[in-house]
């Protein structure tokens, strides 16, 4: 026999891995690690460079995986450093498609482990090595694809790449959730981070946000020429050792290799050795591969997919995972829709068929019956003729003729006695077959599966009616009772699990009220209806359990004693009993006190889901009870649903456990719009905007007419900037509901953010007609009131906003933006400061409090106001700009400077940073820094006038009159009330020898500003020139009426006087650059 081909998909040897003896770490012990919290189990996997065994975590009692460096790898090696950044990177990207890291630490002889969650089920190789052929389930193994590359883009936008993609390092779990695993080679593509290699919580699943790397930049570790990763799969940058070219669009290549076993069945290179494998690679010989992708028979857009990625120039790939994502999700969307018209033309063409196949039994009916005539007509005339025989014999004697009407009775008598035979054993076939409908109908209630049973049922009515079978008339409509009552209780179900508005669940009443409705309409009325009464219609009824678990879900909410008399009665179990007389006590401490019971195992899950749901029980203790049931009722939809409730909605650091619940319920009920649109909801949380639009698309495909999944699309779209998608998706969800308040409440941001606010305000109106308690409209109502300038309406409307919910952060801020318009500085920074009460972390009430402040003359506290707010939310330029003005009014000019440098470096196209940093180099006396400065600010925004202004003043400084004079008329004209340009124009002539334009200038200012006494000291100047002292004393007199401290209308005036009393100065009053 030949020997066995060497492993072509084993990684290369790790360059840094320690081989000398003295340096290698004692063999594994299976003992538990880190002081005990984790024993360790059976070995899982073994990979590059660690071992993964099954393990408990006693302190949380869960089982886990516990990964292990490898014995003959040193605690200093590079493959150790790798490891440890493994953890740091895995823990830092929170995506459902890779597994999260629970703990990582040392063991005592000094070798890392990682403790992550445990994955159950096959690694994606294991799976397509299970093939017959590439071309078996192929459907389901790009959609296992779709999510790799979902996961993969997720961290490409972290700016983390893989290097190690492969079938081996994708995890296919029991309830199809996919996972990217083995992150031991990552690189994190932008160096630097914080100390404790955390992501910040503002941001902790945004595309921007910076997963940190303990070695900062791979470069630092990573030998040149060095080869890490799997021969078969690498691109040929990675295999050639050129790590520097290593980029989001090598994982792009991986990609295209996981996708070409798929179609093919092998990977991209194949040759003797790892070695020559390597060396193939390297080239970017992927003919072969090419070849087999031709020849696979999958779908042409699939193989160019896979062709693109797998392009051995990385400029000819998708730049990234998430644009390969992007493309397998359009091809699936649109394979589907293929797959729908075949189904719809495969319908069409059997009704077509059907049809033809009608026609041709009628026909062959019609052509039986005319047969059948005429053979009657053959048979009428034979009798004719014997008759005629029989009279010409009639003499023989009447007792033949006798005789003969004796056998043509009898014959007749025994044809009526087969018809009729064989109608009843038709009419028998006919009920047998109409009762095994039923019984099958009635099985699948017992289940509680009114899907399935629904069409049973469908074809048992039929078949009655075609047949006229009359036997199981009663039954028929009984199971049709309680089918409807099935359908009933599970849209009771839907709803409660229902997250309304990304937020909340439903109001326990709500779920109350629509129990009650369900059980009257049934004929059940707790506490009218004897209870021996209605216990005997729920224990003969098919669906039993479910009318259990409904009472059970109605008395956990409402602690009905009639409903609890009800359950006693018709369940008279002991536990059961226990159980539901604490749920109707509200007692905490005793429900709590039940978890731990053995009983709970035989307990049927509508009572572990009342009780687990229950208002009354602590949510800690109630998914303790739930996981437990987790592994073993996997297949409970229900179960499954609450898990995901359990857990608090908008809290991000859970959202990751709802996602995997949710998903496994949508596994389980493809068809169940609710566990979808949940679904959406959690993935909204975590910005997940592809997953959550996907999810509501599929949940109103579902059920188009389910209003919620539209309104959350909607939020999907308006996040995502599709504004006119946006106001579709909110319209289209009020035609369906339109009493729900919040559709008009979303409508009405898009439409105030289109500056629709005519629209907006009408929309913001329509939901506080329909739920005037609802707090948000009222503040979207201030929001267009303040546009409108109408302040007094606008802080009603704020008011108000924060009266309804007085834990709601915007409408205080909102409040503080229209009283610091009002000039009510107090009132202002009060409104800022509840705003920050209520969320301090809340960046914009501190930024709004630092310009109040600032407006107060307080400086110092404006100062750490906008400090506070940069520190919760650096990344706005105008909230630096304006610290840069503070400090520079404080004389910080260096702290000042840095202010406006850094608005700059946020927003180099922001004009007023760099007219602020202008005026500071003025200042400073760097004269051509500040000119450059400011001609960047005219340049960035040429119609802002003080830019002009102030360049001016500095060209003025500098001597350049006629570039001084530009800049002042040209600021004058952007600004004709800038009384202080037109004067320092009017210097300018002055200087120049115009002073008749330059009194026409000082004229023109006190005509803007009548008190402006520098411009009154520019005409006494003018008159003085000309020798008109009495109109110059004139003018000093009328600048120190408005300014008696002006000094040099004091030492103009002066002069003047002097003049006039024959004393001959021997110099003019000395005058300032600018006035």
């Amino acid at each position: 026999m030949p020997a066995d081909p060497p492993d072509l998909t084993a990684r290369t040897p790790d360059p840094d891995v320690t081989t000398r003896r003295g340096d290698s770490l004692p063999p594994l012990a299976i003992t538990p690690p880190a002081g005990g919290r984790y024993v360790l189990g059976a070995e899982i996997a073994r990979g590059g460079m660690g071992a993964v065994y099954r393990a408990t975590d006693t302190a949380l009692g869960r089982e886990v995986a516990v990964k292990l460096l490898q014995e003959q790898f040193g605690p200093d090696s590079g493959t150790a450093r790798r490891f440890a950044d493994e953890a740091h990177i895995a823990g830092q990207l929170q995506h459902p498609g890779i597994p999260p890291v629970h703990d990582f630490g040392t063991l005592p002889d000094g070798r890392p482990f990682l403790a992550m969650k445990l994955i159950k089920g096959d690694t994606l190789d294991q799976l397509l090595r299970t093939r017959r052929d590439p071309g078996d389930d192929r459907g389901r193994f790009v959609a296992v694809f779709e999510a790799v590359c979902q996961a993969v883009g997720y961290a490409h936008a972290h700016d983390v790449i893989h290097r190690d993609l492969k079938p081996a390092n994708v995890m296919v779990g029991a309830f199809g959730e996919v996972q990217v695993m083995d992150w031991g080679l990552a690189k994190v593509l932008r160096p630097g981070g914080a100390a404790d290699g955390t992501v910040a919580d503002a941001g902790a699943t945004a595309p921007n946000t910076e997963v940190r790397s303990l070695r900062g930049s791979d470069g630092h570790h990573t030998q040149a020429g060095a080869v890490m990763g799997t021969p078969a799969y690498m691109p040929p940058e990675q295999a050639a050792g050129a790590a520097h070219k290593v980029t989001p669009r090598s994982d792009v290549f991986g990609l295209g290799a996981v996708m070409a076993v798929i179609l093919t069945g092998r990977p991209p290179f194949e040759a003797g050795s790892a070695e020559t494998t390597r060396v193939k690679a390297a080239q970017g010989d992927v003919a072969d591969c090419l070849s087999r992708l031709d020849a696979c028979g999958a779908e042409p857009e699939l193989v160019a997919l896979c062709k693109r990625c797998l392009s051995p120039r990385p400029a000819d790939r998708p730049a990234n995972a998430g644009e390969v994502a992007a493309a397998v999700a359009d091809f699936r969307a649109q394979a589907e829709a293929r797959a729908r018209q075949a189904e719809l033309d495969r319908v069409k063409a059997e009704g077509e068929r059907a049809t033809a196949e009608a026609k041709a039994e009628a026909e062959a009916i019609t052509r039986r019956e005319a047969e059948a005539r005429a053979a009657e007509q053959r048979k009428r005339r034979r009798v004719q003729v014997w008759l005629a025989a029989a009279a010409v014999l009639l003499v023989a004697g009447a007792g033949g003729v006798a005789v003969w009407r004796v056998d043509e009775e009898g014959k007749k008598r025994t044809e009526a006695a087969r018809l009729e035979g064989e109608e009843g054993e038709r009419k028998s076939r006919a009920a047998d077959a109409v009762g095994d409908l039923l019984d099958r109908t009635k099985a699948v209630l017992e289940a509680g599966d009114a899907a399935r049973a629904a069409p049973l049922l469908d074809q048992a009515d039929r078949r009655a009616a075609d047949d006229a079978v009359a036997e199981h008339a009663d039954r028929r409509a009984a199971y049709a009772r309680d089918l409807a009552m099935l359908r009933t209780l599970d849209g009771v179900n839907d709803f409660r699990w229902t997250v309304l508005d990304s937020k909340t669940l439903p109001l326990p009443e709500r779920v109350v009220e629509r129990w009650a409705a369900a059980f009257a309409g049934y004929g059940i009325v707790p506490g009218t209806t004897p209870p021996a009464e209605a216990a005997a219609r729920i224990n003969a009824s098919p669906i039993r359990t479910a009318l259990l678990a409904g009472l059970d879900g109605w008395l956990a909410r409402s602690r009905s004693a009639a409903v609890r008399d009800l359950l006693s009665t018709a369940d008279p179990d002991p536990f059961r009993d226990d159980v539901r007389q604490r749920m109707a006590a509200g007692d905490v401490a005793g429900l709590s006190a039940l978890v731990g019971r053995h009983e709970w195992a035989a307990q049927p899950s509508g009572l572990v889901l009342a009780y687990s749901g229950s208002p009354a029980m602590p949510t800690a203790p109630a998914r303790q009870l739930l996981l437990r049931f987790a592994v073993a009722r996997r297949t409970d939809f229900a179960l499954l649903m609450q898990l995901g409730d359990t857990y608090l909605i908008k809290t991000s650091d859970k959202a990751g456990e709802r996602v995997r619940w949710y998903q496994a319920a949508a596994a389980l009920q493809p068809e169940n719009a609710t566990a979808l649109y949940n679904l959406g909801n959690v993935l909204l949380d975590r910005k997940d905007l592809d997953g959550a639009a996907a999810a509501y698309r599929e949940a109103i495909r579902l059920d188009p007419k389910y209003a919620l999944p539209h309104n959350n699309l909607g939020i999907v779209l308006y996040e995502r900037k599709d504004l006119d998608g946006a106001a579709a998706a909110y319209r289209e969800a009020i035609r369906l509901d339109p009493k729900h308040a919040r559709p008009h409440n979303n409508l009405g941001i898009v439409l105030y953010k289109r500056k629709d606010l005519d629209g907006a305000a009408a929309a913001y109106r329509e939901a506080i007609r329909l739920d005037p308690k609802y707090a948000l409209p009222h503040y979207g109502l201030g929001n267009v009131l303040f546009d409108r300038k109408d302040l007094d309406g606008a802080a009603a409307a704020y008011r108000e906003a924060a009266r309804l919910d007085p834990n709601l952060t915007p409408p205080p801020l909102g409040l503080g933006n229209v009283l610091r318009d009002r000039k009510d500085l107090d009132g202002a920074a009060a409104a800022y400061r509840e705003a920050i009460r209520l969320v301090p972390v809340f960046a914009v009430p501190h930024k709004g409090l630092g310009i109040v402040i600032r407006d107060r003359k307080d400086l110092d506290g404006a100062a750490a106001a906008l400090r506070e707010a940069i520190r919760l939310d650096p990344k706005h330029a105008n909230w630096h700009n304006h610290l840069g003005m503070v400090l520079r009014a404080k004389g910080e000019l260096d702290g000042a400077a840095a202010a406006y440098r850094e608005a700059i470096r946020l927003d180099p196209k922001y004009a007023l940073p760099h007219h602020g940093l202008g005026t500071l180099l003025r200042d400073r006396k760097d004269l051509d820094g500040a000119a450059a400065a400011l001609r960047e600010a005219i340049h960035l925004d040429p119609a802002l006038a003080q830019p002009h202004h102030s360049l001016g003043t500095v060209l003025q400084a500098k001597g350049d009159l006629d570039g001084a004079a530009a800049a002042f008329r040209e600021a004058a004209r952007l600004n004709p009330k800038d009384a202080v340009a037109v004067n320092n124009l009017g210097d300018v002539l002055e200087r120049q020898g115009d002073l008749t334009g330059a009194e026409e200038r000082y004229r023109e200012a006190l005509r803007i500003d009548p008190k402006y006494a520098v411009a009154f000291v520019g005409v006494g100047d003018v008159r003085r020139k000309w020798g008109r002292y009495d109109e110059a004393i004139a003018a000093y007199r009328a600048a120190l009426g408005v300014q008696p401290t002006l000094g040099s209308a004091r030492e103009g005036l002066d002069y003047c006087l002097r003049v006039q009393r024959g004393e001959v100065p021997t110099a003019p009053p000395p005058r300032a650059v600018t006035r």
